[in-house]
């Protein structure tokens, strides 16, 4: 029993150092490689980004006059270009955008950026997102033969030498269509025999068209990169905004809080791990070891959560956290000063830490079921900072409330297994009358 219980806790604690390294420091394997922290994203308050305003471009009529726009158009409009410009920023993994209609023909977007961000200028966002991304076949007296809505997406396949195929690929519906416009343009003269592709009225490409095109697949050779390619097959395959649209201001806004904030944050943080862990240790022994133990497991579960769920990490996400942190070690505290308690009245240590975790679990439970409701108060609200707090807050009480009722619950009966007789492990020798029944 003392063998098959030391060798399992071992295992545990290898098991949870091992995860915190690789949260901590990656892990690469191949040419692949895993870092959790690398997917965190801060906010703009810790990180900095790019903020940039369009507005929908007036329509003017033969005289060059603006047209008044009805109400309820622009309000249909912009709400189209926001849906299509989340769509993009999706594909772009920038996730965290903030898209907020501004004014009566304007739209904002707020965007967090870091090292690991494909974008990383506001410029370079903003000509990817202005974009119409109207994608057109035309014949080479400029007759439009395949409009948008005819196009189901633009795939970028990378050929044997390198180079980039774009693949056009049209809706079921249009494949006919495309077949039969294909059949017309082999029947003129070789001079005709062109597919014109036009991206928001300029050409990017030009296939010649050798036979009918019967599955509803044209693709073309580029010169574009990687980079470029890829760019261009998100715009298409994001959507068509439903009207022009154009960047008024753009900026690159450096961290609110400074970069000497994130640096007191992850001082901070890292401060108070170091200090619960040496506190559990000086004051309760080895359930204080393995209490530490268990606070590692709570702030590399913590971390691998949000990156994995991808919450943007505000300075209040992080006192979120935080106060989980505080939460846990201080239920390991009070779970421990209990089991302390009781064994002081005579029991045994089996029965000590049993009525210990008991009675300390009615108070955890009390508080953690606060929070809990506070966390789902939070969530309804739309202001993103809220949201990112109260998602944090969510993560932490529910790992908090499963390291110290689970996994060190788990720990210490390991341990007493392997060491059910010397109180010495556990306790000072005044602290009760012996290990009595």
């Amino acid at each position: 029993m003392k063998v098959r219980s030391r060798i399992i806790l071992s295992l545990l604690i290898a098991i949870i150092v091992f995860g915190v390294y690789v949260v901590f420091f990656g892990l690469s394997f191949g040419g692949k490689s895993f870092e959790p922290l690398r997917a965190l994203n801060l906010g703009t308050d810790l990180e900095g980004g790019a903020s940039i305003v369009f507005k929908l471009t007036p329509e003017e009529d033969e005289n060059g006059e603006e047209i008044e726009r009805d109400a309820a158009e622009v309000t249909a409009s912009i709400e189209q270009i926001i849906s299509v410009m989340q769509e993009r920023l999706e594909v772009k993994r920038l996730w965290l955008s903030a898209i907020t209609r501004q004014g009566e023909d304007g739209i904002r977007v707020d965007i967090p950026l870091n090292d690991t961000s494909p974008m990383q200028d506001a410029t370079q966002i903003a000509e990817f997102l202005e974009q119409t991304a109207d994608l057109t076949m035309e014949d080479v007296d400029g007759n439009v033969l395949m409009e948008r809505s005819d196009i189901d997406s633009l795939e970028a396949i990378e050929g044997t030498l390198g180079e980039y195929i774009m693949y056009i690929i049209t809706t079921e519906e249009s494949k006919g269509k495309l077949e039969a416009e294909t059949t017309e343009i082999l029947e003129k003269g070789s001079s005709d025999r062109y597919l014109i592709i036009n991206l928001d009225g300029e050409e990017i490409a030009k296939i010649y068209v050798t036979q009918v095109i019967t599955n509803g697949i044209c693709g073309f050779n580029s010169d574009y990169t990687e980079y470029e390619a890829t760019n261009l097959a998100d715009l298409v395959n994001s959507g068509k905004l439903s009207a022009e649209i154009k960047t008024a201001e753009e900026s690159d806004t450096g961290a609110v809080l400074g970069a000497s904030a994130k640096r007191l944050f992850l001082v901070a943080s890292a401060a108070a791990v170091i200090l619960f862990v040496l506190l559990l240790a000086v004051f309760y022994r080895w359930p204080g070891i393995l209490g530490g133990v268990s606070v590692l497991f709570y702030v590399a579960a913590s971390l691998f959560s949000v990156s994995l769920m991808r919450v943007q990490m505000m300075a209040w996400s992080i006192a979120a956290l935080l106060f989980g942190l505080v939460f846990t070690s201080l239920s390991l505290m009070h779970i421990y000063e209990k089991c302390k308690e009781e064994f002081g009245k005579g029991k045994n240590l089996r029965a000590a830490f049993k009525s210990g975790y008991s009675a300390a679990n009615k108070i955890i439970s009390e508080i953690f079921v606060v929070c809990f409701l506070l966390f789902v108060i939070l969530i309804m609200s739309n202001v993103a900072a809220i949201k990112s707090f109260s998602y944090c807050l969510g993560i932490g009480i529910v790992l908090s409330y499963l390291t110290t009722m689970v996994i060190n619950r788990l720990f210490l009966r390991l341990l007493l297994d392997i060491e059910s007789a010397r109180t010495g492990v556990y306790f000072p020798a005044n602290t009760g009358k012996g290990d009595k029944q």
